[in-house]
């Protein structure tokens, strides 16, 4: 299908514009769509420069918008919102004076629309914006006309910018190097990465899946870092104990598909003191463990080892071998050169590719607080900077050394 067919009165494709803050507000991902986008009426070209101009002035943010094809056939990008991440940061780099920028990317075919802006707007307010500009630009989008879908846009974008909050900006991180944070941060990340195993490979879920991912957590560290587990593992232990500590026992959520807090701190434990009872029983006596219960430890530990090493060894590269499948991105953030600069989440891919991926895995590190997951339909393990922070607090208020 032409894509005139699609847009038949679309007139803002290869439009330069000096009026805008933007030296080219509109731009074409693909040179294949340039060439039909040249027979295109340009009626509505004025208007909607205008309309930007208008909007730029009213709300001091600089828009962009971005037209780009149907992105359902990209295989290659996790999502929607990741690829609209991706294009915002090369906008920021290459137009790094303005401060307040918005991206608008239209996927024609899909008739669907996303936007990135930078920190300042309240992470809350996300899902208000985007169900304002949907319901807004999806009937307009639906007759065709994406010209006025785009007006359309533009103007349920003013009000809504217009009547949020905006914050103020978070200073920059500069470092991150709390040993407490990094270490549970690496078991949460463990966790996820248990999820992917799990369904990338298809791997037989014989009993609460949060169970084995907190076992192959634990479990990873034993066997992969085991001059370290102790360091890796106790600081979660504590951060689960703290956080169960909060929380009064009356308000406990025993519907929740996560065991309590209280309970993933003792089984983790029970793990830890398990593998090698000789030589880590001390870090474990401050649990104040029963000795049947220590005996039980000792007895099943060593086969939930031993079961997550067989069942994930025929998916393990050779070990001079990595995956090419894993792809890292980082978020625009307060924490991002921090976490950049303390390795951490760079060493957690290179674990990630010694697996033999059978699709392409991304890794992203994100500003956002909706703590650590795994997204099974994008083939995604986000960790949030605020989930991070809440463990460098929680280092802050605990001394790992008492134990």
């Amino acid at each position: 299908m032409r894509l005139s067919a699609i847009l038949p009165t679309c007139a803002l494709l290869c439009v330069t514009s000096t009026t805008s803050l933007l030296s080219s507000p509109f731009e074409w991902l693909s040179e294949d769509l340039v060439d039909e986008a040249d027979a295109l009426p340009t009626s509505s070209e004025t208007e909607v420069l205008d309309a930007i101009k208008a909007f730029e002035a009213s709300t001091g943010f600089a828009l962009r918008v971005q037209i780009t094809q149907d992105f359902r056939n990209w295989s290659e990008r996790p999502s929607f919102d990741l690829y609209a991440q991706s294009v915002f940061e090369v906008w920021r780099e290459k137009e790094p004076e303005i401060e307040k920028p918005f991206l608008l990317l239209v996927d024609l075919a899909a008739k669907r629309l996303t936007y990135e802006t930078l920190p300042g707007i309240h992470h809350a307010s996300g899902e208000e914006i985007r169900t304002q500009l949907l319901d807004s630009f999806i009937p307009h989008a639906g007759d065709g006309a994406f010209d006025q879908a785009i007006l359309s846009s533009i103007a349920a974008l003013e009000p809504v910018l217009n009547s949020l909050p905006l914050i103020v900006e978070q200073p920059v991180i500069a470092s991150f190097d709390g040993e407490f944070a990094i270490a549970v941060t690496r078991h949460v990340l463990y966790h996820e990465l248990a999820h992917a195993l799990i369904r990338e490979f298809q791997l037989p879920v014989l009993a609460n899946e949060e169970v084995m991912a907190d076992t192959f957590a634990t479990s990873w560290i034993i066997s992969q870092h085991y001059s370290e587990a102790p360091a890796l593992i106790l600081p979660r232990i504590e951060s689960w104990m703290y956080e169960a500590s909060e929380v009064s026992p009356r308000d406990y959520d025993f519907k929740s598909e996560h065991p309590l807090d209280i309970r993933r701190a003792y089984q983790t434990a029970c793990l830890l003191y398990g593998a090698d009872p000789a030589e880590w029983s001390e870090h474990v006596a401050w649990l104040e463990f029963p000795e049947t219960d220590l005996a039980d430890c000792s007895d099943t530990a060593p086969d939930q080892i031993a079961g997550w090493e067989a069942i994930i060894a025929p998916h393990l590269l050779p070990a001079s071998e990595r995956s090419e499948r894993v792809e890292v991105i980082y978020g625009e953030g307060p924490m991002k050169s921090a976490m950049q600069a303390s390795g951490m989440f760079d060493a957690f891919a290179d674990e990630v590719r010694r697996f033999d991926w059978p699709e392409k895995i991304t890794l992203h590190f994100d500003h956002c607080g909706e703590g650590a997951y795994w997204n099974r339909t994008n083939r995604l393990i986000t960790l949030c900077d605020e989930y991070v922070q809440r463990f460098v607090d929680q280092g802050d208020a605990i001394n790992p050394t008492n134990h």
